[in-house]
C-alpha cells in the first residue's frame, strides 16, 4: 500500500553546537562516498553532516544524554516539542532574563521527555554563544546571550528534521562501540570533541566527561580497526601535531573553518582543520574504491597533507538513497516477508495507530500470532518496523495495535569498572551451576544478597514469577491514546516484596542493545493495579557471559499513563565472589604459592605499559599475524617506542617473547592465553602477574601493612632497582592501572587515587 508525502524543506541543524559542520559541509561533499550501507556518527553534536546526506538507515549517537533526548524528541514528537518551545519563547519575551535563569536553574532528569527536549534547544539559542557547557555536577552553566530577538526555533525545519530522522536509531552510547555495529560498506563519520590547539583551548564540557589524549588515540586506534573491517571513514580535527602523528598513515585533508566560540571576538578567524580519510577519492564513474586505506602505497605522500582546492576529484559522488537493512547482531529471518505483507495489507503510513487480530495474523501468515508478536529487543524486529518507525503492543487478548514511535529503549553503558560483590551465601549452590537460564542467575543474584545490595531494601522475599493476564488499564504511547488495555497476557521472570516495595525484575542471559519497554510497563501497571499502596520498582538485569558480570539497570515511568515516560534511575555492575575466606586470607594464600623471586635485585622488570587492556590484547594480535613492533604500533595508533614498551609487558608476562630478527612470537603460556575462556584467562593472567618480582613484592608490603600509599610503592621501586629520580613515581603511577585491573579481575585488593588497601 503506497501512501504520499507531503515535501518539506530541506532539514538543517536545529541547535547551535561547537565545532558544528555547517559551514563545512561543501568542503566536505566531494568527499562523501555512495552510502551502500549504513550511515553512523557516533559523535552527533548539531548533526550537519546527517542532515546533508540524509541517509536512509542511520545510527547517530553520543554520550551526551540530554543531546540524544532532543533528537529523539525531535523525531517522535515534534508536535509537542514545537507547542513547548511556543511557551518558551512567549516566556522569554515577556520575563527576559529571570526566566533564562528559572528555567537553567530546572534539573534536566527530572523533567519529562518533552519537556528536557524543549529546556535543551530554548538554553542553546539563548545562552552566551551557544556554548553548551555543564559544570562538575552535569548541571548547565552558560549565561544568558545578549539578544534582543533571538530565532529560538524554526517549526518548518524541526518538522523536517523529524522527517528526515524518522527512519535513525538515537542511542546514547560510547563512540567505541560503533566497533560491534558497523561492517564492510558502512559509512562512519567522527567529529570528536578536538584535540586542543594550545593549553588552554580545551573546549570539551558537553558531557560531564572530558576527552583527554588517550581517548584521541583510543579513536585512531578504532579508525583502524574499522579500515579492516572495510567500512569508509571521515574523521574531522584540530590541526595538530598529535592528529597528524596518530593519523599519519591515512590520507590527510586541510580545510578552512572558521571559529565562532572564543571568548575573544578578534579570535574567531579562520583556520585550517583536518579532514582523515581511509580511502581514495571516487573514480570517474562515480563508484566508490572498495579498498582498505592507502596504507599500502606511498606513505610519504600520503602524510602530506593535501590542500582541499587541489584534491576535488572530477564527480562527486552522492548518496544514492537506497535502503539497506543492516540492524547489528539480525539476520533475515522468516518473520519478515510475513510481516511485510501484513503491513501491505492493514497498515496505512497516513494513522498513527492501527490494529490486527491474532486471527488476521494466523489467517495471512499460517504463523503462530505468539510467535509473530515477541520481539523482545529492536535488533528482533523485523525491517517493516523500523523502516516505517512501528512497534507492536497487545491491547486485548487477540489484539494488537501497530503505534508509530520507537517502543524500545537501549540501554545505557556503565561507565567505570566493574563493583566486585562478595556473596553472603556460607558455601556454593552448586544445583545452580546445572544449565544458564534466566531464573537460575536471577536465583543466584538473589541467594548471594546482589538484589538486596542493589535495591538497597533490607528484607525481600520471593512472590512472584511467570505469566498471568492484566487487569484494564488505560494508557497512551507518544502521545497516542489507546482502546483499554485488558486481559493481555504478563509475564514476568521474577517479583520481590517488602514491607512497603514489590521489584519486579526482567531478565536476560548475554549482553542486549535495547529491550522492549513493554517487559517493564504492562508488569508495572498490573501490580500497581493489584497492590496499589505498595511502590512499584522496576528493573532489568542481564548476565553477561563474557565478563561473568551482573548487570543491573533500574527505571520509573514519570507517568505511569504514558508507556514512553520511561525515565533511568541507577544502574551498577558487579561480579560475584565466593565469601569463605577474606580478601587478605586470599592474597596471602595466593603469595604462599607464587613462587619466591630468583632475579637479583637491580634487575627487576618494572613495566612502562600502563594500559593492561592493551597488553591483554596484544597477544591475541600477535597471533593474528602482527608479529613487529610497527604492526604493533599501527594497529594501536603508537609511536615504535611505546610498542616496545608493550611488547616488554606482555614479555614480563611470559606470553610473548622477542625472536632473532626481532619478530614478536607466542610463548607457550601466551598460546594458552589465547584459548581460554576470559574467567580462566583472568586467572592466569593474574599469576603471571605475581610471578613479576617488583608485583610480589608491592603486595606482600601490602598484606603486612594493610595499606601503601604510590609514595610508598615509589620507594619500593627505587629500593629494588637502579631507577632514580622521578623515574620510580612514574613507574608506580603505570603500575597504578595494573593493580586497578587486579582489583576488577579479583576483587582482593582495592585501589583509589593514591593507594592501595586491603
Amino acid at each position: 500500500m503506497k501512501h504520499s508525502k507531503t515535501r518539506q524543506q530541506n532539514p538543517s541543524p536545529f541547535i547551535k553546537w561547537a565545532g558544528g559542520k555547517s559551514q563545512l559541509i561543501s568542503q566536505y561533499k566531494p568527499y562523501f562516498p555512495e552510502i551502500s550501507g549504513r550511515y553512523f556518527e557516533p559523535f552527533l553534536g548539531g548533526g550537519a553532516v546527517f542532515f546533508a546526506l540524509k541517509p536512509n538507515d542511520a545510527v547517530l549517537s553520543d554520550y551526551n544524554k540530554e543531546l540524544i533526548n532532543l533528537y529523539t524528541q525531535v523525531r517522535d514528537n515534534p508536535g509537542q516539542l514545537i507547542s513547548l518551545l511556543d511557551e518558551h519563547k512567549h516566556h522569554h519575551m515577556e520575563k527576559g532574563k529571570d526566566y533564562y535563569y528559572s528555567v537553567r536553574s530546572l534539573d534536566f532528569s527530572a523533567l519529562s521527555a518533552p519537556e528536557g527536549a524543549a529546556r535543551t534547544i530554548y538554553l542553546n539559542k539563548t545562552c552566551y554563544n551557544g556554548l553548551y557547557r555543564l559544570n562538575s555536577k552535569g548541571g548547565f552553566n552558560v549565561p544568558m546571550g545578549n539578544y534582543k530577538n533571538p530565532g529560538i526555533y524554526d517549526p518548518e525545519n524541526i518538522k523536517a528534521a523529524s522527517e528526515a530522522l524518522r527512519h535513525a536509531q538515537l542511542v546514547v552510547r560510547d563512540f567505541r562501540e560503533v566497533i560491534n555495529y558497523a561492517e564492510s560498506g558502512d559509512f562512519v563519520y567522527f567529529d570528536p570533541p578536538y584535540h586542543p590547539l594550545s593549553p588552554t583551548a580545551n573546549f570539551t564540557g558537553y558531557t560531564e566527561l572530558s576527552f583527554s589524549e588517550k581517548d584521541q588515540r583510543d579513536l585512531a586506534g578504532l579508525f583502524r580497526e574499522l579500515d579492516r573491517k572495510g567500512c569508509f571513514l571521515m574523521l574531522s580535527n584540530s590541526n595538530t601535531p598529535l592528529i597528524r602523528e596518530i593519523y599519519s598513515d591515512f590520507r590527510i585533508v586541510e580545510v578552512m573553518a572558521s571559529r565562532f566560540i572564543n571568548s575573544d571576538p578578534e579570535k574567531r578567524k579562520p583556520i585550517t582543520e583536518l579532514l582523515v580519510l581511509n580511502s581514495g577519492l571516487p573514480e570517474k564513474t562515480g563508484k566508490r574504491k572498495q579498498t582498505k586505506g592507502l596504507k599500502s602505497s606511498n606513505p610519504e605522500k600520503i602524510q602530506k597533507a593535501e590542500n582541499i582546492s587541489d584534491s576535488i576529484p572530477e564527480k562527486p559522488v552522492k548518496s544514492t538513497g537506497k535502503k539497506k537493512d543492516r540492524t547489528p547482531a539480525r539476520r533475515e529471518n522468516k518473520l519478515d516477508a510475513p510481516w511485510e505483507k501484513l503491513f501491505d495489507k492493514f497498515v496505512s503510513q497516513s494513522d498513527p495507530i492501527c490494529f490486527i487480530s491474532a486471527d488476521q495474523i494466523k489467517k495471512e501468515t499460517g504463523l503462530e500470532p505468539r510467535l509473530m508478536a515477541k520481539f523482545d529487543s529492536r535488533e528482533n524486529l523485523p525491517p517493516v518496523f523500523r523502516k516505517n518507525n512501528r512497534f507492536l503492543l497487545p491491547v486485548t487478548n487477540g489484539q494488537y495495535a501497530v503505534i508509530t514511535g520507537d517502543g524500545y529503549h537501549n540501554i545505557e553503558k556503565i561507565r567505570g569498572e566493574i563493583e566486585i560483590y562478595e556473596s553472603c551465601l556460607p558455601f556454593d549452590l552448586k544445583s545452580l551451576d546445572v544449565g544458564n537460564s534466566e531464573m537460575q542467575y536471577i536465583d543466584y543474584a538473589f541467594n548471594s544478597g546482589l538484589i538486596t545490595h542493589f535495591s538497597g531494601t533490607a528484607r525481600l522475599y520471593p512472590t512472584i514469577r511467570g505469566r498471568k493476564r492484566s487487569p484494564r488499564f488505560e494508557m497512551k504511547a507518544y502521545g497516542i491514546s489507546l482502546p483499554p488495555v485488558e486481559s493481555v497476557q504478563v509475564e514476568i521472570d521474577a517479583g520481590y516484596e517488602s514491607e512497603k516495595e514489590i521489584l519486579i525484575i526482567e531478565a536476560k542471559v548475554g549482553r542486549p542493545l535495547s529491550f522492549n519497554i513493554r517487559q517493564l510497563y504492562y508488569p508495572c501497571r498490573f501490580w500497581k493495579t493489584a497492590v496499589p499502596d505498595k511502590k512499584i520498582r522496576t528493573i532489568f538485569m542481564f548476565f553477561d557471559p563474557d565478563e561473568s558480570s551482573y548487570e543491573f539497570h533500574e527505571y520509573r515511568f514519570d507517568d505511569e499513563r504514558e508507556y514512553s515516560s520511561l525515565i533511568p534511575v541507577k544502574s551498577a555492575a558487579y561480579r560475584i565472589t565466593g565469601s569463605n575466606a577474606s580478601t587478605g586470607e586470599n592474597l596471602g594464600n595466593m603469595l604462599k604459592d607464587v613462587p619466591a623471586a630468583t632475579q637479583p635485585k637491580h634487575n627487576w622488570i618494572i613495566p612502562q605499559a600502563n594500559d593492561m587492556n592493551k597488553i591483554i590484547e596484544l597477544p591475541f594480535r600477535v597471533a593474528e599475524g602482527l608479529n613487529k613492533s610497527a604492526d604493533i604500533a599501527g594497529y594501536f595508533g603508537f609511536a615504535q617506542r611505546q610498542s616496545s614498551y608493550y611488547r616488554e609487558a606482555a614479555e614480563a608476562l611470559k606470553l610473548v617473547k622477542l625472536d632473532e630478527g626481532n619478530i614478536y612470537t607466542l610463548t607457550p603460556t601466551g598460546r594458552k592465553f589465547t584459548t581460554l575462556p576470559i574467567e580462566k584467562r583472568n586467572q592466569l593472567l593474574c599469576r603471571q602477574m605475581m610471578d613479576l618480582p617488583i608485583i610480589k613484592e608491592i603486595l606482600s608490603n601490602l598484606y603486612e601493612k594493610k595499606t601503601l600509599t604510590f609514595t610508598e610503592v615509589a620507594r619500593i621501586i627505587g629500593y629494588n632497582t637502579n631507577l632514580t629520580g622521578e623515574t620510580p613515581a612514574r613507574r608506580a603511577s603505570c603500575l597504578k592501572n595494573w593493580f586497578y585491573w587486579l582489583y576488577s579481575a579479583t576483587g582482593m585488593i582495592k585501589v583509589s587515587k593514591t593507594r592501595l588497601f586491603l
